[in-house]
């Protein structure tokens, strides 16, 4: 791994990828909006970040192994995606 912070190199490693990448807090509110996240639904980090996740009532129903689900962009359109999820605890998958 390169020198410096290893926080904003993973992120440079997030936002290099196509991936979307969504990580919301146990109240549903984003931590984290990958460029990958806003090129393909749409929203900014900017108009995401610390707030309820604009894909929340799809997010309730993910299933615990990788399927395809369909989500709404901010344009209002559906977004067929493969969804891989996992719970986070302090760094771990629980």
């Amino acid at each position: 791994m390169p020198h410096g912070d290893p926080s904003q190199f993973l992120r440079a490693l997030l936002d290099a990828s196509s991936f979307g990448v969504v990580v919301l807090d146990k109240s549903g509110k984003v931590k984290l909006w990958s460029r990958g996240s806003e090129r393909i639904l749409g929203w900014t980090e900017e108009q995401v970040i610390g707030k309820a996740s604009p894909i929340e009532a799809e997010l309730s129903q993910l299933p615990s192994e990788p399927s395809e689900m369909s989500f709404h962009g901010q344009d209002g359109e559906a977004v067929d995606l493969e969804v891989h999820a996992a719970p986070w605890q302090d760094g771990t998958v629980v």
